[in-house]
């Protein structure tokens, strides 16, 4: 998961620098391996990456972290993009709902349901000062024991 990171913050860098974007990184030691498609993840990570980014034009901070949960592996990102309204909030992993000009409305669909195809859960919180998404990748469990595999190739 640590390395997935590392390419979504070198993958924004340039960007977030030209918007006056801080990144900082709080990555987890010793995570525990998970099952999952190492490209797809990276996807919803970018994705929720540079919904932040665009939460910001003008500026502002990005955390991402990574830890150990009681059932697996966790990613999140928490930005200074001011949230989301409330009322908008039962709507936001809806298939073409969007509040942007020039969006589409499958960002944080498609994510989700990636997430879910993983038996994961990505869920969203307000923050301090704007959003917070947490995604939750579960250990593989076979026959009662729990089986480590390396985020690598396709299930």
């Amino acid at each position: 998961m640590n390395a997935i990171v590392e390419s979504v913050i070198s993958l924004l860098e340039n960007q977030a620098a030209a918007q006056e974007v801080a990144i900082e990184k709080d990555l987890g030691n010793n995570l525990p391996d998970v099952m999952a498609d190492k490209e797809q993840i990276k996807q919803v990570i970018l994705n929720l990456a540079i919904n932040s980014l665009q939460a910001m034009p003008q500026g502002g901070h990005i955390a991402l972290r990574t830890h150990q949960s009681v059932v697996g592996c966790v990613f999140e990102i928490e930005d200074t993009g001011g949230g989301i309204e409330s009322e908008l909030l039962p709507k936001i992993f809806d298939p073409f709902f969007t509040t942007k000009d020039k969006g589409i409305g499958l960002g944080l669909s498609v994510a989700h349901k990636i997430v879910s195809q993983h038996n994961g859960k990505l869920k969203f919180r307000q923050g301090d000062d704007g959003s917070v998404f947490e995604l939750e990748l579960p250990l593989v469990t076979t026959r009662g024991t729990r089986a480590l595999a390396n985020v690598g190739g396709k299930t």
